[in-house]
């Protein structure tokens, strides 16, 4: 907020300053005041400085802030100036992902991953919308390269364990959410996903005792 503060006051006695209303847009959005962020990228860039960063930049901020029309709008004129850049892609993915265009955002996190295969989190995106879309194989085939790339990726496990269960693969399932209540103990409802996928095999006990679990918690 000092930064916030000084950028103030340069503006007041330089008010066409787009540099420094770009500097004060990103200490706006260091503290989560995105409106305000907002407004200073729209007056940078409405006083020349069309930039790739700073169209990446408002992107950020409106998606962050709940606004992910404008978020795909202002990442696609970032990707006009820059088309090489596998981020943008990333991140109107995620942006798609929130419209519920799951095909779309899908194709950003494929294009993205074409640029860098090694991007991390973005097979864990795709799996999320190819698992929406009902393409479970697909969905857990990305799982599993996102667990690789981070072990300790509860929600990803767990994730798979329901497209397992989608496709009634029962202990693979709950081999799935084993591992993942493992990780992370306070799965929101773990026991009981884990509870029902044992309750399709023919284990009755440990699917008595994980319902039980389940309850107790």
């Amino acid at each position: 907020k000092p930064a916030i503060a000084d950028f103030t006051k340069v503006l007041t006695a330089d008010p066409g300053n787009a540099t420094i209303y770009s500097y004060r847009a990103n200490a706006y959005s260091n503290v989560k005041d995105y409106h305000n962020a907002i407004k200073d990228f729209d007056k940078a860039i409405d006083l020349g400085l069309k930039r790739a960063d700073l169209y990446h930049y408002r992107a950020n901020a409106r998606l962050n802030s709940g606004d992910s029309v404008g978020a795909v709008n202002d990442y696609s004129k970032a990707i006009e100036l820059t088309p090489r850049d596998p981020e943008l892609y990333e991140f109107r993915g995620v942006a798609k992902a929130k419209l519920n265009d799951r095909k779309g955002a899908i194709d950003d996190y494929t294009y993205a991953l074409g640029i860098d295969p090694q991007l991390p989190n973005v097979h864990y995106y795709r799996a999320n919308s190819e698992g929406s879309l009902g393409d479970y194989h697909r969905a857990i085939d990305d799982y599993k390269i996102a667990i690789g790339q981070d072990p300790k990726n509860a929600n990803a496990v767990f994730y798979m364990g329901n497209m397992y269960t989608n496709l009634k693969q029962y202990k693979e399932a709950i081999d799935a959410y084993r591992k993942a209540l493992d990780i992370n103990p306070n799965i929101p409802n773990g026991y009981y996903y884990l509870a029902k996928a044992a309750s399709n095999t023919d284990d009755n006990q440990l699917a008595i005792a994980y319902f039980n679990k389940a309850i107790a918690l």
